[in-house]
């Protein structure tokens, strides 16, 4: 994480890094539905959104969604949830996990 002074999303000289975090293990995949593979907030904690991707209701702005899968795919679990999981951030920078099969094939699958 970074503070983008620049909006360019990349790490210019100047622009302070909040937290690192190390590399996602090999057996872990992380899908965007859009064209983005970023989370973008404002500095007052609401959601910078992509301008494409699921809808948050009819009229609003779109969702910031990302599908982590492993190797077990989407598929059910000991607890009957999906071993998948969907990241889904609102507009309003709220974000949440979804872990039922139907959310997580409806957000894209693995």
């Amino acid at each position: 994480m970074f503070e983008d002074r620049d909006g360019d999303i990349v790490i210019d000289a100047g622009e302070p890094i909040i937290k690192r975090f190390g590399p996602v293990q090999q057996n872990i995949v992380i899908n965007t539905p859009g064209p983005d593979d970023y989370f973008s907030f404002a500095s007052t904690g609401v959601g910078r959104t992509p301008t494409t991707g699921p809808m948050f209701g009819a009229g609003t702005a779109p969702l910031s969604v990302a599908v982590m899968c492993d190797d077990r795919g989407n598929s059910p679990g000991g607890s009957g949830r999906s071993t998948a999981r969907v990241l889904v951030i609102t507009p309003l920078g709220r974000a949440t996990i979804l872990s039922e099969k139907d959310q997580v094939d409806f957000h894209g699958g693995c």
